[in-house]
């Protein structure tokens, strides 16, 4: 004769209940902590499109053969032509405003950046501030334009 117990419970026990609860706990821990919010969040997005644009601008002036000046205030930047003054409108150079309005800018060596055709240029640095947040975006003597 044999005896065979069979259990007619079904369910989970605490044990396994209370993992499955630690494992929701961390989770939703680890991904409360990820979706912070970022304050130079909208500062470091105007930074890399910036970086775009210049590129975009000194690729322009050298295929063109035309000096384009780059002019920025708080609430934007646009590009000019050097020698008729119009801001310059086309998809690439059209003017923008910062998100991170208003934007502090500050341009060092010198006091306004003008795309030439030539194809080494002097290097360059701008500094982006938001009041509490600093960015920069360089240009090297060889013109190419980077976030550091």
């Amino acid at each position: 004769m044999t005896l065979c117990k069979h259990s007619n419970a079904s369910g989970f026990t605490l044990i396994e209940l209370m993992v499955v609860i630690v494992i929701v706990g961390i989770a939703s821990a680890a991904l409360s902590l990820s979706m912070r919010s970022d304050p130079a969040q909208l500062l470091r997005e105007d930074a890399a499109r910036l970086q775009l644009v210049l590129a975009a601008a000194q690729s322009e002036a050298q295929i063109m053969g035309r000096p384009i000046l780059w002019q920025a205030d708080e609430q934007g930047y646009r590009f000019v032509h050097w020698q008729s003054g119009k801001v310059i409108k086309d998809d690439l150079l059209n003017p923008r405003e910062w998100r991170a309005a208003p934007v502090t800018v500050h341009l060092s060596p010198m006091d306004r950046l003008i795309f030439n055709a030539e194809w080494i240029e002097d290097p360059m640095r701008i500094q982006l501030s938001d009041g509490t947040h600093h960015l920069l975006v360089e240009r090297n003597a060889a013109g190419r334009i980077f976030l550091p």
